[in-house]
């Protein structure tokens, strides 16, 4: 079985954009910084360090799902301080 070829990079022009999963990604998605889980794997290249963290890149249920996980967490630190 051949391995897949990876997708050109936009950044550099290199064709090893993979995908990759790793800890500590952040995106902004309506009014908060929402941080992914470190298991999602996305398209990314390791000698230019580009890595796609657009809305379009992302799917729109995992999006929301971290959205809501976040508004409740604040909520409760918002109620706790009343």
């Amino acid at each position: 079985m051949a391995h897949p070829k990876g997708e050109r990079c936009p950044c550099c022009g290199y064709t090893s954009v993979h995908p990759l999963a790793r800890p500590g990604r952040v995106v902004r998605y309506r009014n908060a910084a929402l941080t992914l889980p470190a298991e999602l794997c996305l398209p990314a290249r390791r000698r230019c360090k580009y890595e796609p963290l657009g809305l379009d890149t992302l799917p729109p249920e995992l999006l929301d799902a971290l959205y809501r996980d976040n508004l409740q967490k604040r909520v409760a630190v918002a109620i706790a301080r009343l």
